[in-house]
């Protein structure tokens, strides 16, 4: 009797301990997709921090560059219009208007020389590289040629007609200033802030010369007070069309559009900065100022590089 009892004992207790073991299992297997669970769901949220992590800083590190443009080219846009109040307080002779745009075209002629074209030539499709060259200064030739036109229909004596050409080189080449500022102050402080410098240095006397010519050819003070605000817009905005606009390009089309500007800088260095000094006869020694220029800032460029 004793021993028939103890065996569906055992068979009880074996069973019974299968029983336990088995939910065991199910509840560890329980635990275990929960845990899986909420292992990834922590993982999707640590995910969705880090990309929003990540989008905040760069967030935060476009709007520092921005700022960073913004008043490198606001710096270099005070110094440039500085010449303006001075040439409306004084009245300065020919010759001093001369030298001054003398002095500007050679510092222009060297950004072309020595900053813009280099890397256009040396990086840049060659056909596109020399045809857009070709189409920056066939513009200024065009638009240069209509207003002369326009003046001669409006029967203004020709010593006197008012060069539109002649300004609206003048502000095209400070949108191109400040793109070149917008460009470097996004690679180091150091580059946009020497670049600026330098690019002031042509411009300021630039600005001088602008509205001493303006005084000079009756232009009403009003439209020449629009004017010195134009340097201010045209550098500011130049610099943040170029960091908004060519920042995420492809490096060809930007050094094409390099090549363009540089076209019609220097064809409106040779067709209307130079023959506007020369209006009343080249003063003695008038080149020296030409070539003092382009030194000046050949150095400024050996100190950014």
């Amino acid at each position: 009797m004793t021993r028939a009892w103890r065996l569906p004992a055992a068979r009880l207790c074996s069973v019974g301990h299968a029983g336990i073991t088995s939910i065991a299992r199910k509840g560890n297997q329980t635990n275990e997709c929960a845990n899986d669970r909420t292992t990834q769901h922590g993982a999707e949220e640590t995910g969705i921090l880090a990309g929003r992590g990540v989008q905040s800083a760069s967030r935060a590190r476009i709007m520092n560059e921005f700022l960073l443009v913004l008043a490198i080219a606001s710096f270099a846009a005070f110094l440039t219009y500085l010449g303006a109040p001075l040439a409306e307080r004084f009245d300065v002779p020919q010759r001093v208007v001369s030298a001054a745009l003398q002095f500007a075209a050679g510092v222009l002629t060297a950004i072309v020389a020595l900053t813009l074209m280099p890397p256009a030539v040396q990086a840049g499709p060659p056909f596109w590289v020399v045809l857009a060259f070709f189409l920056g200064g066939a513009v200024f030739v065009a638009f240069e040629y209509y207003a002369a036109k326009q003046a001669v229909a409006a029967s203004e004596a020709a010593s006197q007609a008012t060069s539109y050409g002649f300004y609206v080189g003048i502000l095209v080449d400070l949108v191109i200033d400040g793109a070149v500022i917008g460009v470097a102050s996004t690679l180091t402080l150091a580059t946009g802030l020497l670049l600026a410098l330098g690019i002031a240095i042509s411009t300021a006397p630039l600005a001088f010369v602008t509205i001493a010519t303006a005084k000079r050819q009756g232009m009403p003070p009003e439209r020449r007070r629009t004017l010195s605000l134009l340097f201010v817009v045209c550098i500011v905005g130049g610099a943040i069309l170029s960091y908004v606009v060519l920042r995420n390009q492809s490096l060809e089309l930007r050094l094409i559009l390099v090549s363009f500007a540089s076209g019609f800088l220097i064809t409106t260095i040779t067709q209307s900065m130079i023959p506007e000094a020369n209006r009343e006869g080249e003063p003695s020694f008038a080149g020296i100022f030409f070539v003092g220029g382009l030194s000046l800032y050949a150095l400024l460029s050996l100190g950014v590089m």
